[in-house]
């Protein structure tokens, strides 16, 4: 008989939450994406939310939470919208563009 192989177990993914402001301008009366700015917690990027409004035709904050190392990601969730912003669907909070 021959020696037993052992068995590493693989990490379970570590899972982080990156919290965004996505800001939108206007291109021929179209809106386009903008910038994308992230923050450590959510409250700096409620702050920035609101300054960017002010020089952004619409601006989202928005958080994301997944596993960076593996690319996979829940549905964003959204925290707040300021001006014009394409079509969304705030349905149980989250984020559908």
């Amino acid at each position: 008989m021959g020696h037993p192989v052992p068995i590493l177990a693989t990490p379970a993914p570590t899972r982080t939450t990156v919290f965004c402001v996505l800001t939108f301008w206007r291109d021929r009366h179209k809106l386009a994406f903008g910038k994308l700015t992230q923050f450590a917690s959510l409250e700096p990027a409620l702050k920035a939310g609101v300054r960017a409004s002010v020089k952004n035709a619409g601006v989202v904050v928005l958080s994301l939470t997944g596993s960076p190392e593996f690319g996979v990601w829940d549905p964003p969730r959204l925290y707040a919208v300021h001006g014009d912003v394409p079509e969304l669907s705030r349905e149980g909070g989250y984020l559908w563009v």
